[in-house]
């Protein structure tokens, strides 16, 4: 009798490990750093841009995120940009995991802390040093307001590989927050 329990129990559990759960589509999430970080009025310094593919999930709202490219650009008079392929990795399985209200249709503000990142991005004539992440955001008291729709508090540190200092410093400081759509 044990045996036939053992083989039921076993059935049950693979059914339920293969319940499929549809993904949200693949999405480009675009973080804006403004020379002054608090003031939308000034000129974006830098933009990190994630291109994020949907790749596993925990059940419908349990998303795990595959960061298949970072994307830095200092929007100075060049607009100079370095990209590094599948920049995040962690022990288990490399996916940054949202539990999202609805993992059909994820929100804008759903991807505002994005995990740890480092490492070096590169372009045709120069590398990159960088350290990316977002921290929770602590909205001002009223009657004060977050400084964009779409606020992300930012701790970033980026170093063009020979140039003598950093060209920012690792700070929490907000960032615009845009969903740029599909990659």
């Amino acid at each position: 009798m044990s045996v036939t329990r053992s083989l039921c129990a076993l059935t049950l559990t693979g059914l339920f490990a293969s319940q499929a759960w549809a993904l949200p589509a693949d999405r480009t999430i675009s973080y804006k750093i403004h020379e002054t970080p608090s003031d939308p009025q000034t000129a974006v310094d830098w933009t990190v841009e994630l291109d994020l593919k949907a790749a596993s999930s925990k059940g419908a709202n349990d998303i795990g995120w595959e960061i298949q490219e970072i994307r830095i650009t200092d929007e100075g008079t060049q607009a100079v940009e370095w990209c590094e392929v599948n920049p995040y990795s962690n022990p288990s399985d490399n996916l940054w995991w949202l539990a999202h209200a609805d993992g059909n249709n994820p929100t804008i503000d759903e991807f505002t802390e994005p995990p740890l990142m480092t490492g070096t991005a590169t372009n045709a004539t120069s590398d990159l040093d960088y350290e990316f992440e977002g921290t929770l955001y602590t909205p001002p008291a009223p009657p004060q307001q977050p400084p964009y729709p779409t606020t992300a508090s930012l701790c970033y540190l980026f170093h063009v590989v020979g140039d003598p200092d950093p060209e920012e410093e690792e700070t929490d400081q907000p960032g615009e927050v845009d969903d740029a759509g599909d990659p």
